[in-house]
This record gives structure tokens, sequence and C-alpha cells, in this order.
């Protein structure tokens, strides 16, 4: 893609989250307790007792909407970035690899926090029920972006969540513009 300023890379902002993609029943959601199709927010305790109640083997994947954006750009063959912020944990490497391995240049600030994680259980229906723990992710913090996260950028895709830290935001889309993005 090349877009009228000349630039290609398309630059995914948001939640560096590891998806963990499991097949259960509809029995094991009423069983953990949380609304079939919903997504619950829960701590890491509660997401690793979970997860070590599921039947069936795991799909571990890079997610988060600017991900899985970056990914899809990645795999087409397009020049893509991801910025976000993961642990610095054996979950945040993965992460990293994942990234790199799928053709997007990760640019990940790493934190004290456990890598952000999201358990989907998927029934039988294919309705998806999601246990989100943020983690590293929901510890991005407005100084850490900078210019250089979207150098040589023409478009970048920002996930709404972030509306809901203005301040980080307000930060991304005056960086993204001063670098032309």
């Amino acid at each position: 893609m090349k877009l009228h300023s000349g630039k290609t890379r398309i630059v995914g902002l948001g939640s560096a989250l590891v998806d963990v993609l499991v097949h259960e029943s509809d029995a094991f959601v009423r069983r953990i307790g949380v609304e079939k199709g919903g997504m619950t927010l829960v701590d890491l305790s509660t997401l690793e007792n979970v997860m070590a109640q599921v039947s069936n083997t795991p799909s571990v994947v890079p997610g988060g909407s600017a991900c899985n954006t970056a990914v899809g750009v990645g795999r087409l063959g397009g020049q893509a970035r991801f910025v976000g912020k993961r642990g610095s944990d054996d979950t945040g490497a993965f992460f990293q690899g994942a990234l790199e391995d799928r053709g997007v240049d990760p640019l990940l600030m790493t934190s004290d926090l456990s890598t952000g994680r999201v358990l989907s259980i998927i029934t039988p229906d294919a309705q998806r029920t999601m246990l989100t723990y943020l983690g590293a992710s929901a510890d991005l913090q407005p100084d850490e972006i900078a210019l250089d996260c979207f150098v040589d950028s023409a478009l970048v895709h920002m996930e709404g969540y972030l509306l809901f830290n203005p301040d980080l935001m307000a930060a991304s889309l005056k960086a993204a513009k001063a670098a032309g993005a």
C-alpha cells in the first residue's frame, strides 16, 4: 500500500495481549461462573486457576485489536509495526517473537507486571467467552510514547480502549501527527 505521503508502514497501538484459545463445553463456562459470550476482567491468579481447569489443548497467539490489525497487514506482505507494553517474562518474549514471525516490527516497552492474556473459551456453538487479564498492557504511560513509535508510518490504528486513558490517547495522537502519520 502506498499512500499520498509515500510512506507505507501501518502502526497498531494498543494492548499487548496473548490470546489463549480453547474449545470447551457450555458446562465448563457455567462451572467457572462467568457470563457466556461476555468478557470478564480478572486478576492473574484467577486466570491461571481457570486455565488449569481446561481439558483441551489451547492455541496460543498474539492478540489484541491493534495487534491483530498489524499481524494482518504483516501477513499480507505490508509493512507493519505494533506499539504496546509487555511484561519482562516468558509470555512477553513469546508475544514479541510471534509478532516478528508474522512480519510485524514490535516496538514494545516492558513492565514488571506480567504480560496480559485473554483466555477465550469457545463453546460448540462458536460463542466466545473471554477472561481478560490486562497486566503490563494497562501499564503503558503517555511519556513512553514518542515520535520514534511512528517514524516512517502512513497510518496508525489505535484501539478504542485507549479512550479510557485520555492522557495516553493525547500523547499518542501528538506523536503520530509529529511523525507525519
